[in-house]
């Protein structure tokens, strides 16, 4: 997020990106369009709006920031170039009069407070854009904001809004996103429907974070549950915090912070053999956070959301919520996440006023935001004299298994499907424990176990293994049967050796054998040897001996 400006070489000064992160920025503003969003000829007089904005790409030296920065700055570019293109193309009906939109005005503001509130004062004074989108850092924000009402220029945030933000009484701003201190309502009143009654949590020390989680416990108390002792996430902490709540005996843990230190809290807990009833963790409603910490872990997470791609609304832009998602997932290949859906939702109510006010004229555009009622794909939005909107719902999402039939088997392994729940669809809870949840979604049958090896070449020989069941680059996962004097059950997910007074005498057994009267069994892969005053024979047993 943005923080305070440290002293800058001339080189930092450029606003240099690496070279991964230019490619990309000039992709998404500069990429030619592709046929079908070629302009259509048109006897109206296109308006053009210009709009900028800071996003954060990379931190103060040019390098990587977090991942959530970086995917939000990509997402809302993403997301304004389809609507861009959208409006040249089906989208040029909708309004009275067309637009074009200009999106080169937006620049990486490294993350940094200085750098964002400069670069929105240049495009200001030099007369640049038309109007401001905000990034979606809420530090960031705040320059946008204190920019526009010093200059004019109507900002629209689709960003949370939230009380720090809201204290400075803005003029010109207008925020898309839900506050931050409702944000986990809609979890948290379907968890204490389904019977949780005590919770906690952990935030890392941010404006937005730490709003959400204080947001969070003071719903608690309004439902009547239980807050027992919280904590603001303190670097290498993270192991000692959760050992704390271990022992507090809550039903729901609430993480509220970066995809990076939600990963954190997920695998920390399981470490430590912590398994609360429930988890609900920001940024976690994600294909990225599942890949990252794997669905044996991510299964039944629950993430507050202020917009999802399956939401039923109708739009006279794209004509639905799901239309736009066709749209999104048809230009870049991905689904949309909430940061293109609120970029491009902040637009259209922008335009939307525009025309109503037939002028690009801030005052005038003003009043027109302030008396707009419109319906969009995000939801209905119509705005407070604080620039706030007006009845702003919250959501949730759920990590969950595929189902038991999905075909290939190993894609329940490696990848979960993203429900959306609350009152009106109640969550799975309790969340399973960690063992049970890998053995849900586990692959192999029992007597064998997977694992990871070389591809083979057609017609060679895969030794030991039941059959492949996918695989990534040159290696295949494959359920390999447990070798002889090895056994797994199906509660289990490891050959284990046979305990002594037990033995196995073939492969892929899901149980050791009783060591017969009058033998010894020393366990593992050794064989029943018979006590003193006994002998063997040649008789019964699948080795052709018996034990006498």
């Amino acid at each position: 997020g943005c923080g305070s400006a440290p002293s800058l070489s001339p080189y930092e000064r450029m606003g240099a990106i690496s070279a991964l992160r230019f490619v990309s920025w000039a992709l998404l503003t500069f990429a030619p369009r592709p046929v079908w969003a070629q302009p259509a000829a048109a006897n109206r007089t296109t308006t053009i709006v210009r709009l900028g904005g800071s996003l954060s790409f990379s931190d103060t030296h040019g390098t990587a920031v977090d991942a959530a920065f970086e995917n939000a700055a990509i997402a809302t570019l993403k997301g304004l170039r389809l609507l861009q293109e959208w409006l040249l193309t089906d989208g040029s009906e909708a309004f009275t009069t067309p637009f074009f939109l200009t999106l080169d005005g937006f620049q990486d503001d490294q993350s940094n407070l200085t750098r964002a509130r400069n670069h929105y004062r240049v495009l200001a004074q030099n007369g640049e854009v038309d109007f401001f989108i905000g990034p979606s850092s809420i530090d960031c924000a705040e320059a946008a904001a204190e920019v526009a009402d010093a200059t004019g220029v109507i900002a629209v945030m689709p960003s949370a809004a939230t009380s720090q933000l809201l204290s400075h009484g803005y003029d010109n701003t207008f925020f898309i996103g839900a506050p931050a201190a409702n944000y986990t309502w809609e979890a948290l009143e379907a968890l204490h429907t389904a019977g949780a009654k005590k919770m906690a949590a952990l935030w890392e020390n941010q404006t937005l974070y730490s709003e959400i989680c204080n947001g969070a416990m003071e719903t608690a108390r309004a439902l009547g549950m239980e807050v027992g002792q919280s904590f603001h996430l303190t670097g290498g902490a993270t192991i000692q915090q959760m050992s704390q709540l271990k022992t507090s005996d809550v039903d729901v843990l609430v993480g509220c912070g970066h995809q990076r230190n939600m990963e954190q809290i997920l695998i920390s807990a399981r470490a430590l053999g912590y398994n609360p009833k429930a988890a609900v963790l920001t940024s976690a409603a994600s294909t990225e956070f599942v890949s990252s910490v794997g669905p044996t872990n991510a299964n039944y997470v629950i993430s507050p959301t202020p917009w999802y791609p399956s939401l039923n609304e109708t739009c006279d832009i794209f004509g639905s919520t799901t239309h736009f998602t066709e749209a999104f997932r048809s230009r870049w290949n991905e689904d949309p996440s909430y940061h293109s859906a609120a970029a491009v939702a902040a637009v259209i109510v922008l335009l939307r006023a525009v025309e109503a006010a037939g002028t690009l004229n801030s005052t005038a555009v003003r009043a027109a935001m302030l008396e707009i009622d419109v319906q969009t794909f995000f939801g209905r939005l119509n705005f407070t004299a604080a620039g706030t909107r007006r009845h702003v719902p919250s959501f949730a999402q759920q990590v969950r298994p595929l189902p038991s039939d999905h075909e290939p088997k190993i894609e329940r392994y490696r990848n979960a499907t993203i429900v959306p729940v609350g009152m009106a669809s109640p969550p799975m809870y309790p969340m399973l424990p960690w063992g049970a949840k890998e053995l849900e979604v586990y692959p192999c049958e029992a007597g064998s176990v997977l694992r990871h090896v070389v591809a083979v070449a057609e017609g060679q020989s895969n030794n030991g293994s039941v059959g492949s069941i996918g695989g990534v680059g040159g290696e295949l996962e494959q359920c390999e049967i447990c070798k002889v004097g090895t056994y797994r059950h199906k509660s289990s997910v490891v050959c284990e050796d046979c305990e002594r007074g037990h033995y196995g005498d073939e492969e892929g057994a899901t149980a050791c054998k009783v060591c017969p009267e009058g033998t010894v069994c020393i366990g593992g892969p050794g064989r029943p040897t018979a006590k003193a005053g006994h002998y063997l024979l040649e008789g019964n047993t699948s080795d052709g001996k018996a034990l006498l």
